[in-house]
């Protein structure tokens, strides 16, 4: 029986005995390796010549390593268009100085969207088994192709939108005017990309553009103008409306006429009881705008405040809540208009 019982024990000792000691799988190889000396083309990165762009990067593998070489060689362009922007511009042509401090301000923020997708790595080494090297390589020429292809298309589809505003009213005009100048600013990145990578690239037309969108924005500003009136019941909340207006410096006129854009209020109040103790006042505001005769926007709002046997009083907060709603939302939430 002895015999029978350790026959069953000892190999069940042996294998426990076994499986203990694996418990903790050992190192891989490589961790155990000399850290390696970083090779020359990455310490010393290729300077950028006439036909390529170079960059460095690593990663803990070769994709990574890429994506931060190309993160790298467009990070150094931001650095090369920042320092040369005022000579590569103010040189060559003149317009406003508010334009050229507002375009230099977009320049740097948005050189960091380019993509590069033509690219070649020249030296790649594995460091250890979580760090790979890579230099990185883009032909200047097929970048600036491809990218002046991209930037000609944008200002084309700008260009087309901005041909079909000749039938629109004023307001239409502003605020497609103010989305277009958005649109052609934020490519002045790839102009002066374009400008440090390819010397035969003419940057001055595509600026020119971008002043002249920008001197359209302001006429169509110049020409817009509001006529807000409301019955007797809407002058808190008429108010608040010609204020939000003039804060965004846009005109009002003292009457209508056919180029206005008339924004009309009506409304109704209601007093009712919540508990024996509790009223509550409930505005609801009509708000109807047209242009050129013809029906743009508007909303029908309901506004509740606390009624403590004071009207007047009621009507105050509840035309300070618009005013903050206004500030705090866009107005075609709040009163159905769309004003950029």
């Amino acid at each position: 029986m002895k015999n029978k019982f350790t026959r069953v024990l000892l190999p069940s000792l042996i294998l426990f005995i076994s499986l203990a000691g694996c418990g903790k799988p050992p190192p891989p190889p490589s961790a155990l390796e000399a850290p390696k000396v970083y090779p020359s083309w990455y310490m010393n990165p290729q300077s950028n010549d006439t036909e390529y762009m170079y960059a460095t990067g690593n990663g803990e593998n070769k994709d990574e390593a890429v994506r931060n070489a190309l993160s790298n060689m467009i990070s150094e362009l931001g650095v090369t268009i920042e320092s040369s922007y005022e000579s590569n511009t103010e040189v060559k042509v003149s317009y406003s100085e508010s334009i050229n401090k507002e375009i230099k301000s977009k320049v740097k923020a948005n050189v960091s969207k380019i993509r590069i997708s033509n690219y070649e790595i020249v030296s790649a080494e594995k460091m250890s088994y979580k760090e790979t090297v890579v230099m990185v390589r883009s032909d200047k020429l097929k970048f600036s192709q491809s990218l002046k292809k991209e930037l000609d298309i944008a200002f084309d589809t700008i260009a087309q939108e901005e041909k079909a505003l000749q039938s629109k009213d004023n307001l239409q005009k502003y605020n497609t005017y103010t989305e277009l100048v958005g649109k052609a600013q934020a490519l002045t990145s790839m102009i002066m990309v374009l400008s440090t990578v390819d010397g035969s690239f003419d940057q001055v037309r595509y600026i020119k553009t971008i002043a002249k969108l920008q001197e359209s924005l302001l006429r169509a500003k110049a020409k817009l103008t509001f006529y807000v009136t409301g019955d007797k019941d809407s002058r808190y909340f008429e108010t608040k409306i010609k204020n939000f207006i003039s804060e965004k410096g846009l005109n009002l006129a003292s009457k209508s006429s056919s180029d206005t854009v008339n924004i009309m209020l009506n409304t109704e109040v209601e007093i009712s009881h919540v508990t024996n103790t509790l009223k509550v006042a409930s505005f609801m505001v009509d708000i109807k705008a047209f242009a050129n005769q013809n029906r743009i926007g508007g909303k029908t709002l309901v506004l509740k405040e606390r009624y403590s046997d004071s009207i007047t009083t009621s009507y105050k907060n509840a035309a300070i809540h618009l005013e903050q709603d206004m500030k705090e939302q866009s107005a075609e939430d709040v009163i159905g208009l769309s004003i950029r």
